[in-house]
């Protein structure tokens, strides 16, 4: 049941800092010019990383400045696409240099022996690793496949210790296993309605067929308890302290019995838009990538479509191909979703300001995109509160996408490990700790790339965190715990954060990682040559847009 990217913090910024021993000022989220929206011009000055505000102080110290405070950064630390890279194992490697052993140098409890294509991913305990003696497995293996049958059936024969994909079909039957876990989310999957392509360049015709999907019937039926999404932030998100669903009511009516009464107003819309009956509509492409649940929802969306007389095609696509058509806009309806990369709504809603990497629905309002950077220079937080909610109020006039369901985290895992593996609600999860010398788990299908600048897949980033370490990382408990980082100072104002590295920190291969590591991994995330599909994440800090030549309109 596996879905695109990548995730979502189970705990505020507050308690890491509290962790540390850090004063933490009142924070929110920032940009650098607020309430604008910034665009490219043609007095762009190109690529100028001096501009932008990381450096190296000393070896050790590692200082970046914000525009404004936020109030999850330290978070972000704790994600992959902010994790060092080494710049000489880049750039003997090549575009190649995730894929070797000899080039894929990380920062993590395990450092890469094999990697076959399409089969499997094999790993070794990092002797250079800060925390080395807490890791226990000294053998990791990661089976790569989307089979989820051929999953399940390895981890009943006892050649997986942990697989995360289940079929759909055997879910009930394993809901009383105790190898069985099920966790909540915080993402959310749904349906891509391209909105630059006929008919879903028309809101009406959008509106109309989110209405006629039976969330119930798939959550119940298909998913088997995720829960039926009305909107599209997942209501346990934070929002100014309490949960954004206790804020917001349903937008899309999901309750026991209101199908037929949004079907027949999704054929109501569909008549106003110029297709009764859908009589005129072209015929509906639905594309998707192999996984347990997603053909059986592609099958239900078509019967549910049809209902409002639209011809249905559906098309499953390997997983590389599948991403880079989505993102391309090369269709018409696609499966997708989303796990928040931390805690905020914020990381939801920015998907869809026009140009984001991940917008796939190819949505594009400069009203929307002015509200998102409000949103991001807001700093009272009851006013904040208020914008996100407008963001989202927006979304839903627009009729932006299909939203289906709120996601829940199903896997197995054996009863010999269990007491060392753990999941957080983003998704992430680790294995560091498993009580095993030899360990084999199953996470996804061979990954489109384990470059922790370029992926945006929840698989490969749990492949990713096999390897690589950031400032910080997540416990047991879910919770920011100092990794590379032994301590932060944030300054008074909230603004600048000043990272002091552990003693004699080593590289996999065991050479020295510096401050300047981190100034070169994070100018290169945001290097335009390096097409990093969250480049944007670094926007929050100063001297972001200056260095890619950037001005505000």
């Amino acid at each position: 049941m596996k879905k695109k990217r990548i995730f979502a913090a189970a705990t505020a910024s507050l308690m890491l800092i509290s962790t540390l021993g850090a004063c933490a000022p009142k924070a929110t989220t920032g940009t650098t010019t607020p309430s604008t929206t910034a665009t490219t011009t043609a007095e762009d000055t190109g690529f100028d990383p001096s501009k932008f505000q990381v450096k190296a102080i000393d070896e050790k110290t590692f200082e970046v400045t914000l525009n404004t405070p936020i109030p999850y950064f330290l978070e972000l630390t704790a994600f992959p696409t902010f994790m060092p890279v080494q710049k000489n194992a880049v750039e003997t490697g090549g575009d190649a240099w995730a894929t070797k052993p000899e080039t894929y140098v990380g920062t993590g409890a395990f450092r890469m022996t094999e990697f076959v294509n399409g089969s499997h991913i094999t790993l070794e305990k990092n002797p250079n690793y800060w925390d080395a003696a807490n890791v226990t497995p000294e053998k990791l293996t990661l089976t790569l496949t989307d089979d989820a049958v051929a999953q399940l059936d390895g981890f009943q024969t006892g050649k997986f210790q942990f697989i995360d994909d289940i079929p759909t079909n055997e879910i009930d039957q394993l809901m009383n296993n105790p190898d069985f876990v099920r966790e909540p989310q915080l993402g959310t999957y749904y349906a891509s309605l391209n909105n630059q392509k006929a008919p879903f360049d028309n809101p009406l015709v959008r509106k109309a067929f989110s209405l006629a999907v039976d969330r119930e019937y798939i959550s119940k039926n298909i998913s088997k308890g995720w829960i039926p999404a009305g909107a599209f932030v997942p209501p346990t998100s934070t929002d100014n302290g309490k949960e954004f669903g206790d804020n917001r009511k349903d937008y899309i009516d999901v309750s026991d019995g209101a199908y037929e009464k949004n079907l027949a107003e999704a054929k109501s819309l569909l008549a106003e838009a110029g297709y009764p009956d859908g009589a005129g509509l072209p015929n509906i492409e639905y594309i998707y990538n192999e996984g347990s649940i997603h053909r059986p929802v592609a099958e239900a969306l078509q019967d549910m479509w049809g209902k409002l007389g639209a011809k249905v095609s559906i098309e499953s696509q390997e997983w590389s191909t599948f991403l880079n058509t989505r993102k391309h806009g090369e269709y018409m309806a696609a499966r997708d979703g989303w796990v928040n990369d931390y805690s905020d709504p914020i990381g939801m809603l920015d998907l869809f300001v026009t140009g984001n990497g991940n917008n796939n629905a190819q949505y594009s309002n400069p009203e929307y995109d002015k509200l998102i950077a409000s949103i991001k220079s807001e700093t009272d937080q009851t006013k904040r509160s208020v914008l996100l909610h407008q963001a989202e109020d927006m979304l839903f006039a627009d009729s932006v996408f299909v939203p289906l369901l709120y996601y829940t985290d199903y896997y197995m895992v054996a009863p010999q490990v269990k007491s060392g593996i753990w999941s957080t609600p983003i998704g992430w999860k680790f294995f560091r700790k498993a009580p095993v010398s030899e360990l084999d788990v199953v996470l996804g299908p061979n990954p489109d790339t384990i470059d922790p600048a370029l992926n945006s897949a929840v698989d490969a980033g749990i492949m990713i965190l096999t390897a690589f370490d950031g400032l910080y990382r997540y416990d047991e408990q879910s919770a920011l715990e100092p990794s590379l980082a032994e301590s932060v100072d944030v300054s008074e104002d909230g603004l600048t954060y000043t990272f002091h590295l552990r003693d004699g920190l080593k590289w996999s291969d065991g050479t020295p990682l510096t401050a300047e590591d981190f100034v070169y991994s994070w100018t290169r995330a945001i290097n335009p040559e390096t097409a990093a599909d969250y480049s944007e994440m670094f926007n929050i800090i100063k001297g972001y847009n200056d260095a890619l030549g950037v001005t505000a309109e």
